[in-house]
């Protein structure tokens, strides 16, 4: 996940999203990312800093173009109120605003197909802790300084799983169905104050993470 800071001139706005971190080799991973930079500074403009939530190859970019999320190492994809909080709180006060946010941050790669029955009631509460806890820990804190500034996007990653179900996966299913109706809430509450709230929900792609051979 990648938080994108964007101060216009005046530093009143900034751009925050987020996008997947591959299962690549570093050096495939470092050219990714840095393509990922390269074209949002193009759409979003020159001044565009990353603020890496999760990174497991740290070098993988030039400093000049990176904000850490403060309290978050290298392997962490937080899921604590107070790390969650405090990492909003010092970009909001030192790096500018957040406008737009991207929850993409999920757990389903090492997942296995497993019958309901067989399912580890653990890993249940793990995939619903990153997959649903996160994204509302990062939009309750967020979404105060963006109702205050009468502006905000929210953009929360589903699944094309959640419409037609998908058996021995029901952990990770029922976790993406509760981040839609997540979404369909917020955006009625938020809709008020200038927010926009939406989901997209991809289908499968060709990756080696999936089983591919990631050509595609």
């Amino acid at each position: 996940r990648i938080m994108l800071l964007d101060p216009r001139g005046d530093g009143a706005r900034a751009r925050a999203m987020s996008l997947p971190i591959p299962d690549v080799t570093p050096e495939r991973f470092r050219e990714q990312t840095r393509a990922s930079i390269d074209f949002l500074k193009e759409l979003l403009g020159p001044r565009v800093k990353v603020a890496f939530i999760y990174l497991p190859y740290s070098f993988a970019v030039h400093p000049e173009d990176v904000v850490r999320f403060p309290g978050v190492g290298p392997e962490d994809v937080p899921i604590s109120r107070a790390r969650i909080q405090g990492g909003v709180e010092a970009i909001e006060k030192n790096s500018g605003a957040i406008d737009i946010l991207v929850n993409n941050a999920a757990l389903f790669a090492p997942l296995h197909h497993t019958r309901v029955q067989d399912i580890d009631v653990d890993l249940w509460d793990k995939v619903f802790a990153i997959n649903v806890r996160g994204s509302f820990l990062m939009v309750k804190h967020a979404v105060p300084h963006m109702i205050a500034r009468k502006y905000g996007k929210i953009v929360n990653i589903g699944s094309g799983t959640v419409y037609k179900g998908l058996p021995g996966m029901l952990h990770y299913t029922a976790s993406k169905g509760a981040i839609a109706t997540f979404t369909r809430t917020l955006s009625r509450e938020l809709g008020e104050h200038g927010i926009c709230v939406n989901t997209l929900a991809p289908g499968l792609v060709d990756l080696q993470v999936n089983g591919g051979d990631g050509a595609s």
